[in-house]
């Protein structure tokens, strides 16, 4: 090939710049990424690359434009970028001259999404080692939500056209904007500590920004502590909110929260009724089959001919009655043998001991009948009284006292007119 035929660098570049800006969808292009390299120029222009996951591509914006920002840029910044495709024809390379610069406040709270998800995951708040069943039958539901919109009205709607026996107990509640998280952590340890059987803490769908609130930390940690069953039922079907993940049971929307929170009153009644056929058809069975048990037994031979039974018993009863007859007249001989032998033993005993009683009465009346005073009266002595005194003493008796003299055979009372002292 002729070196004619060859083009230069330059008309190469210059090629690819007309095609790239003359480009109907590369004019007017809108792209998002984080913001790297960031540099303000002397100048007031700004330089610094958009990149993602896999790729980077540099950014240039003019002062003119520049100036219409009213935030300061730094690296780490997700943003949209509006502008056009410029290619700079020395160093062939292309860059987005941008137009337009704001900041990906979705692509940012995604980003804070996923670092708090994470964080909360490493703590073990998703885990389902700490969810907590819901009561099959709640008596009461507490509602965590705004106390006007569609949300309440559906909750309420569903609850009382399942499950119409719930009491159901609703806690006025921010759901969004800067103060609704800490509204919505102060409801959930309110309706902990009034006692429901089972909480649903939610709102209807929104943006991002609206759900936010639930995606908050403390929020979280309230639904972690919470010890009453909490449901989380937040937004629509695609929305996530961290709450989702740590509440113990997550509502698709408000009214499938409401949902799961209850059971069917028809569905409940269905199954009672069929329990309760299910439990009469089980009855009837045992009843037939006892019926068949007592035919059974009516016309066995046995039943039917009773005497049978004891016929078998009658001679080992005849048998026992003689043996125990023999055995008795043997104890009765044995025992009118051992009594008589005991009667004589005892009769023996007894002579003995009074024999040696009567012998020990003989000695102690002859001791007795020597120490007695009868004896020294019948000798001539006086036994002398007075008031049943003994008089020891001459200087026990005074003149003119009565005396009272026992002598052997009588008793003589005497007064005293003198004495004399020896």
């Amino acid at each position: 090939m002729l070196s004619d035929e060859y083009i230069s660098v330059s008309e190469l570049n210059i090629y690819i710049k007309s095609y790239l800006e003359n480009n109907y969808f590369l004019n007017d292009v809108y792209v998002k990424g984080e913001i790297s390299n960031f540099k303000l120029h002397q100048s007031g222009t700004l330089y610094f690359a958009i990149k993602d996951e896999k790729s980077c591509v540099n950014v240039v914006m003019f002062k003119s434009y520049a100036m219409r920002l009213k935030v300061n840029l730094k690296d780490g910044d997700l943003v949209l970028i509006r502008g056009n495709i410029s290619v700079y024809e020395a160093k062939g390379t292309y860059s987005i001259n941008a137009k337009e610069l704001i900041y990906d406040s979705k692509g940012m709270l995604l980003v804070q999404f996923e670092q708090l998800k994470a964080k909360l995951l490493s703590e073990g708040l998703f885990s389902n080692d700490h969810k907590k069943p819901l009561p099959l039958f709640p008596k009461s539901i507490g509602l965590i939500t705004a106390p006007y919109g569609a949300a309440i009205q559906d909750m309420q709607k569903t609850i009382k056209s399942r499950w119409p026996l719930a009491q159901i107990i609703i806690f006025p509640c921010l759901v969004q904007g800067n103060d609704a998280s800490n509204d919505i952590v102060k409801n959930i340890k309110l309706a902990d500590e009034y006692g429901v059987d089972v909480i649903i803490c939610g709102r209807g769908g929104g943006s991002i920004e609206d759900l936010w609130p639930f995606n908050e930390e403390n929020v979280a940690y309230a639904f972690y502590n919470c010890k009453t069953p909490i449901i989380s039922a937040v937004g629509h079907e695609i929305d996530v909110t961290i709450s989702d993940y740590v509440a113990d049971v997550r509502g698709l929307t408000p009214t499938d929260g409401a949902v799961k929170a209850t059971p069917n009153l028809i569905d409940v009644l269905k199954q009672i009724k069929n329990y309760y056929d299910k439990l009469n058809e089980s009855i009837n069975n045992i009843i037939k089959s006892l019926k068949v048990s007592v035919d059974h037994y009516k016309n066995s031979y046995v039943l039917l001919n009773p005497n049978k039974i004891y016929e078998k018993y009658r001679f080992k009863v005849d048998d026992l009655e003689n043996s125990l007859m023999m055995i008795m007249k043997e104890l009765t001989y044995n025992e009118k043998s051992y009594i008589s032998t005991l009667k004589e033993d005892l009769n023996k005993n007894i002579n003995l001991i009074i024999q040696n009683n009567h012998k020990k009465l003989s000695l102690n009346s002859g001791a007795l009948d020597a120490l007695s005073p009868l004896k020294v009266l019948k000798r001539g002595y006086v036994f002398a009284t007075i008031n049943e005194k003994v008089i020891k003493s001459i200087d026990d008796v005074n003149l003119n006292d009565e005396l009272n003299l026992e002598l052997s055979n009588g008793r003589i009372i005497s007064k005293v007119i003198a004495k004399e002292k020896l």
